[in-house]
């Protein structure tokens, strides 16, 4: 239903230092990886992950105002604002989480990964979002608020189902596109995990967020949640074909065994 946003809540600053320091974390550690690899591998991808990850941090006011997510003013350590909303600097977490899991998709297409590899990535993604949320939530850092939808403790779930998928269509950008983006093109890679966080929320999530901003009853917001759900479930599948198809082929032959159709035509060995 209409909602507006919760009143008379403060951000304890203590709980706050913690939670940003507890995201800063993560960051770093993406950033001492992404040197490594630059040092090994020759790759800026992963520096490049980081940067669209810290692109797509304006997103976030667009989506609190659709999802309905509220973060409170009042002892708020502000990082920049937008949409009237202003956003607290432990949303920093877009640099691990968006960017530094899109890093780990694009990998692990990279290294052969099928549909199956796929579905266990968004199962983790998935968890880490609960993870993740979860103490800020309870340290009443933010709040989701109206009658937000599969919401049993305090995160509703739709939003998981979401924001996992984002890097997981981000990494798979990257790789379908990466024989494109030579030389200079290959900055385009800070450009696409923006575009793959919008794309991901507007092909899913407009159910809820359409819902969300209505007086319909409970029981038609709730379906919308799980519509979002099921939409998002939709394109991990999608996306899980589309490495199957594109490494499933490819592992007999890394594998040293040879396709289908060349062991049809395969001269027996003489006795």
């Amino acid at each position: 239903m209409l909602s507006d946003f919760p009143q008379g809540l403060h951000m304890n600053t203590t709980a706050q230092a913690i939670f940003t320091i507890g995201q800063v974390v993560p960051c770093l550690v993406l950033a001492v990886f992404a040197w490594r690899i630059w040092r090994k591998e020759h790759s800026p991808i992963p520096a490049l992950c980081m940067a669209g990850g810290a692109v797509a941090m304006l997103m976030e006011p667009i989506v609190d105002v659709l999802g309905q997510v509220w973060f409170p003013r009042d002892g708020q350590w502000v990082l920049f604002e937008t949409w009237g909303r202003p956003i607290p600097w432990f949303i920093v977490v877009y640099v691990w989480y968006v960017g530094g899991q899109t890093l780990i998709t694009f990998r692990r297409l990279e290294h052969g990964a099928v549909a199956r590899d796929i579905w266990m990535l968004y199962g983790v993604f998935f968890l880490a979002n609960v993870v993740c949320e979860t103490p800020g939530l309870y340290m009443n850092l933010y709040t989701y608020y109206g009658h937000q939808p599969l919401n049993f403790f305090r995160l509703p779930l739709w939003w998981p189902a979401v924001n996992a998928a984002m890097p997981i269509l981000a990494g798979t950008l990257i790789f379908l596109l990466k024989p494109y983006m030579r030389g200079w093109r290959i900055l385009g890679v800070v450009a696409l995990i923006p575009a793959a966080d919008g794309m991901a929320n507007a092909a899913v999530a407009w159910p809820t967020w359409n819902a969300l901003n209505t007086r319909l009853p409970a029981a038609v917001v709730w379906a919308a949640g799980c519509l979002t759900v099921a939409l998002a479930s939709l394109m991990i599948h999608v996306i899980a074909q589309v490495a199957e198809h594109r490494n499933g082929a490819a592992a007999p032959e890394k594998a040293g065994a040879l396709p289908a159709d060349a062991r049809r035509h395969e001269v027996p060995a003489p006795a």
